[in-house]
């Protein structure tokens, strides 16, 4: 993450304290407990509340639309970041609940097979009656009816709710989505989800962070079909390795639209400043983050178990509305050509939507009453903001050229600190960064330079000078006579 956007959510975590204080106490201090930055805090966070709040809230839009709160958040983190004991501790609640739907299944499932073995004897019992029977008796009518009703009321077999998926084949994730409507894909080594079989099938992830109803076809069998799910993923991966993904593979991640959706994280590497000396050990406001997501996830449990359930829709207030509007216009401004989104509209397109996400998110898991205040829709725009400059920074970086001539020009401050003017361009090539010195790089970033009005080039005799003060009048008296370096 660029320093700016460090700041920019340091300065979202302090307007957060008045509006979202326990939202902002629980990041601050597991920044502080783990000696991470804000940002991985903010993440895990994230997604914890998404993943337990997707499946019992909507929220609608200024235009009328409803839409899910799932969130698709990927983060970029070199190894020894320990963005695994962050998103574990963060999720701790969630594991817990799953081992009791795993414990709750176990039980059920030892009671069907009691049950299945009971019917499957009075099963053959009917059919040896069956056969014993005469084919258009009356008694054969009678029994062929009770055997009938018999294999109607086979016991149904559990299945296993399963709230996250960390490594999985298609099959289990979308037979989850079918039973019980809901996912999280959630993986601290992501690499295993975006080269394996689940990015593979990333209309039915794309579906699931619309809430939009697919078809899932199975050979032999009937097909499944999904309607309204609701699929929360937090993939957290090395830049490194990302880049290393096929070319294939990354052009249908983003020509499907699923890396469009993604709220990027890139925060800074903390490893070199972790001092022990430093580290904060409380742990109140982790509990209280265990005691909310305490409370949803008991809300969730029986939003489930209810066939009759009805999601709650969050609203905009009018102030909140007003400010929404003037953000999606901005954006679409800036998606003209020669703007900053101009070569990110599929990206683009979808921050006015997971503004409004982050900011029902934000809203439901701090547990406020009513509609959602401007405030809390500031916070969630400076929150997608900072997200989509590193989205852009990682996948639409700027040409090369424009990349080394700001590498150049800051080589340049040296120079310029000490309120140098000229130096000679080939002692600068001589000296400029290894990367710079190879194939024309070098005069390519100066090309950019002068175009920028940042230099401009002066000849004194045969020799060719850099001016760094291309705003003040040229003086050639001023350039040194004897040519030689002023470094």
């Amino acid at each position: 993450m660029k320093q700016e956007e460090t700041v920019g959510l340091k300065m979202t975590l302090v307007k957060m304290q008045s509006v979202l204080p326990l939202i902002a106490n629980i990041v601050k201090q597991t920044a502080q407990y783990f000696q991470v930055d804000i940002a991985l805090a903010l993440m895990a966070l994230l997604g914890a509340a998404s993943t337990s709040l997707h499946y019992q809230i909507d929220v609608k839009s200024p235009l009328g639309k409803r839409h899910p709160v799932s969130l698709a958040l990927m983060l970029f983190l070199d190894s020894g970041g320990r963005k695994s004991s962050v998103l574990e501790r963060i999720m701790a609640v969630l594991y817990s609940y799953e081992a009791v739907l795993t414990d709750l299944f176990m039980k059920a499932y030892a009671n069907y097979k009691m049950e299945i073995e009971v019917w499957k004897s009075e099963k053959k019992i009917l059919e040896r009656l069956c056969r014993k029977e005469m084919v258009g008796s009356e008694q054969y009518a009678e029994v062929v009816d009770r055997l009938e009703k018999h294999i109607e009321a086979e016991p149904e077999a559990p299945w296993c709710h399963q709230l996250i998926f960390e490594d999985s084949t298609f099959l289990p994730f979308i037979t989850q989505l079918s039973k019980s409507g809901h996912a999280a894909i959630v993986s601290a080594e992501g690499m295993t989800i975006l080269e394996g079989k689940l990015s593979d099938e990333v209309a039915a992830i794309n579906a699931g962070w619309s809430g939009e109803k697919f078809r899932f076809n199975r050979t032999g069998k009937p097909p499944m079909l999904i309607s309204n799910p609701r699929v929360t993923s937090v993939i957290a991966v090395q830049e490194e390795f990302f880049r290393k993904i096929g070319k294939g593979k990354l052009d249908r991640l983003r020509a499907s639209g699923f890396l469009a959706r993604q709220l990027v994280f890139s925060p800074d590497a903390m490893m070199g400043s972790r001092l022990l000396e430093h580290r904060n050990e409380s742990t109140e406001y982790l509990k209280q983050l265990d005691e909310r997501l305490t409370v949803i996830l008991e809300e969730l449990h029986e939003a489930v178990q209810n066939k009759g359930f009805k999601r709650k829709v969050v609203t905009l207030s009018p102030e909140a509305d007003a400010y929404w509007r003037m953000t999606v216009d901005n954006v679409e401004r800036m998606m003209a050509e020669g703007e900053f989104y101009a070569v990110a509209g599929d990206h683009a397109s979808k921050l006015g939507e997971n503004v409004l996400r982050v900011a029902a998110v934000l809203h439901e898991f701090e547990g406020l009453e009513g509609p959602i205040s401007k405030n809390v829709l500031e916070i969630a725009k400076e929150i997608t903001r900072s997200c989509s400059h590193d989205f852009m920074r990682i996948f639409c970086p700027p040409p090369r050229e424009l990349v080394d001539a700001d590498d150049l020009y800051a080589y340049f401050q040296v120079y310029i600190n000490r309120n140098q003017r000229f130096e000679r361009k080939t002692y600068l090539r001589q000296c400029a960064p290894n990367k710079l010195r190879k194939d024309g790089r070098f005069n390519e970033a100066l090309a950019v330079l002068i175009n920028q009005q940042r230099i401009r080039i002066v000849s004194h005799g045969r020799t060719e000078f850099i001016d760094f003060m291309p705003h003040l009048p040229y003086v050639p008296a001023s350039i040194p006579s004897n040519n030689g370096s002023l470094s």
